[in-house]
């Protein structure tokens, strides 16, 4: 619920202070001004334990690699089949793959060692689609899939 009233709150007014101590979060009017918005939304983020919306782009882009599962966000545009390993990781953690489709033809993506995926992903032969797949870390090192988008 705290989460919702946050969001409520963040919609209405892109101007709020947000500080956290313990489980407690307080938010009140803030001035505006360069940079207010992202700073305010990245407060907010971490106050609710959304991560700091940090990105890093995959070791390689075919075959088998090690994730590390250190940021929020992992991008990919895959030129073949590939296989990803998750390695680390904090409980309660989020990470979501952002894979952009070559167009050159429909790649195989498999979810591997410490990840629970529903299943495999097929990229499609369409230039320039993007998919989302987002994991969830249940004890330090296995990823749960949490939800996936169709191409957009």
């Amino acid at each position: 619920m705290k989460k919702l009233l946050f969001l409520f709150a963040l919609l209405v007014s892109s101007a709020l202070a947000v500080t956290s101590s313990d489980s407690v979060c307080t938010m009140q009017t803030a001035s505006t001004g360069a940079g207010a918005s992202t700073a305010t939304l990245q407060a907010i983020g971490l106050a609710l334990g959304w991560g700091t919306n940090s990105s890093a782009a995959t070791s390689a882009t075919t075959g088998a690699m090690t994730v590390s599962m250190t940021t929020d966000f992992v991008t990919i545009t895959p030129t073949a089949a590939c296989t990803f390993n998750a390695s680390g990781g904090a409980t309660g953690a989020f990470t979501t793959f952002v894979v952009t489709t070559s167009g050159t033809s429909s790649f195989t993506l498999t979810f591997g060692t410490n990840f629970k995926s529903v299943g495999t992903l097929a990229t499609g032969t369409t230039t320039a689609k993007m998919f989302t797949v987002t994991f969830r870390c249940t004890n330090g090192t296995q990823w749960v899939e949490v939800g996936r988008t169709a191409a957009m």
